[in-house]
């Protein structure tokens, strides 16, 4: 909800302080990468990604799906692609 309404760093505080109680959890991991892209915190998204991706490969379309223009980028294409073989 919070992204919707463009509170992006609030959305960030809380998703944050979800992973202290779920660390292993892949979806906080991709809302956590494409809001980080949305504030054009590159470094900090393309960490949340790696995560995501190494938790949970499959559902890496999260990102696709909620994030496109996150998506479309070509160096978080280039992680994926890493972690596809």
């Amino acid at each position: 909800m919070l992204q919707e309404l463009g509170e992006y760093e609030n959305a960030i505080d809380i998703l944050l302080q979800a992973t202290e109680v779920f660390p292993e959890e892949f979806e906080i991991e991709y809302r956590l990468a494409g809001l980080y892209h949305l504030c054009k915190e590159t470094k900090k998204g393309n960490f949340h990604l790696n995560n995501g991706l190494r938790i949970n490969f499959k559902n890496h379309t999260i990102i696709q799906d909620n994030f496109p223009n996150m998506w479309k980028k070509k160096t978080v294409q280039n992680i994926i692609e890493k972690y596809r073989n």
